[in-house]
């Protein structure tokens, strides 16, 4: 344990094991509280912000580790951070437009109230993914752990109450939301207050636009191929929604 490198792997390991220990414990408790339609409706939310988010950002958020010098990191956390608001903005217009079609093509007709819900979820989960790599870039793991176990305690805390409330498929859905909004939150407040002199040093519009150019390759190549990996592992909940409707999907 002297070494600083398994210093760090114990610290990530433990923000991880705390985080998912804290779900598994939890998931007795909740399907005791919600009914199979409100898990299917969770279900089908948490795919779509599953596939959308994997590419908030463009994959740009990888590159923030490559370059030698912070100036240039800074700067592709924020080309991530103004592509994953641009995604989650075009998200909200399409769901605008066509929020009603996809939950009747889904045969959930309930689910259309909750697709507002989308946007919120890919913006605060590729801000979260961002300053994940920006505090790898940092070596700031205990972070990272921090914000783990804060969602885990935000998601379970939150859907713990709305079950007890039985509030249905708002206490599944909201509980995701105020996890994930938690986690970004502390964890851009922690990067903010430790770092935020070499972000304010560092972003430039000219260097932007040099490194949309220069990494053009994680969005050409990368967000295509995890795109179609992530609607592959996503798929079952929208075929079942389809053919069989929410209350399949939840069980």
């Amino acid at each position: 344990m002297k070494s600083k490198f398994a210093k760090n792997v114990a610290v990530l390991m433990t923000g991880t094991a705390v985080a998912q220990a804290l779900t598994i414990i939890v998931a007795p408790i909740l399907s005791r509280l919600y009914d199979p339609s409100a898990f299917g409706i969770f279900a089908l939310y948490s795919s779509m912000i599953s596939v959308i988010a994997t590419i908030a950002s463009l994959r740009y958020e990888l590159a923030i580790v490559l370059p030698k010098k912070d100036d240039e990191a800074t700067n592709l956390l924020a080309i991530s951070f103004f592509i994953t608001f641009g995604l989650s903005a075009l998200t909200t217009v399409f769901i605008f437009f066509a929020g009603d079609r996809i939950s009747t093509l889904l045969g959930t007709p309930e689910l259309e109230p909750w697709l507002w819900w989308v946007p919120v979820g890919v913006f605060a989960t590729g801000l979260f993914n961002a300053l994940n790599y920006w505090s790898t870039r940092r070596k700031s793991f205990k972070r990272l752990s921090i914000s783990q176990i804060l969602r885990s305690v935000g998601v379970t805390g939150t859907q713990i109450t709305g079950g007890l409330l039985t509030s249905g498929a708002t206490g599944l859905i909201g509980g995701q939301v105020a996890g994930q909004s938690i986690a970004s939150f502390t964890l851009g407040w922690q990067v903010w207050r430790d770092d935020k002199n070499i972000i304010k040093r560092g972003i430039k519009l000219p260097e932007l636009k040099r490194l949309v150019k220069e990494h053009y390759k994680f969005p050409v190549y990368s967000a295509p191929q995890t795109l179609l990996n992530s609607v592959s592992q996503n798929v079952p909940p929208f075929l079942l929604a389809f053919y069989f409707g929410s209350y399949v999907v939840g069980l």
